[in-house]
């Protein structure tokens, strides 16, 4: 599947983030929220890619929702339980419209009804 959409590769530099969360910002869906984080969550909810492993698959991702985006991580949807301590490379769209993919780890995968949950803390 081909996006018109120009593609980057990042591996988490906080300018490419920051843009991440400006465009989560743009959106209007809500407002950081207080939590125990070192830096707050945005709601931002958006339909993604992703894949597994050390480097970027394309060939091989599969569809995810972001919930919400700091500039340290993000929480996401899937259909599939992902393994904790797994490297994870997520395609985000910035606020130029451009997508990038960005690289983490998974932190936590539970199980939210039709769904998991996963928490994905960003590579620095």
């Amino acid at each position: 599947m081909m996006d018109t959409a120009q593609e980057a590769t990042a591996t988490g530099s906080n300018s490419t983030v920051e843009q991440c969360v400006q465009r989560a910002h743009s959106e209007g869906i809500g407002e950081f929220q207080p939590d125990r984080r070192s830096t707050p969550r945005l709601p931002f909810v958006h339909p993604i890619r992703y894949c597994l492993g050390s480097s970027v698959t394309k060939d091989d991702t599969q569809p995810g929702y972001i919930l919400d985006i700091s500039l340290d991580g993000m929480g996401m949807f899937c259909r599939q339980g992902l393994p904790e301590g797994q490297q994870i490379w997520v395609r985000l769209p910035l606020s130029d419209g451009r997508l990038v993919w960005l690289n983490g780890t998974i932190i936590y995968c539970e199980p939210d009804v039709e769904h998991y949950r996963v928490a994905i803390a960003f590579a620095r």
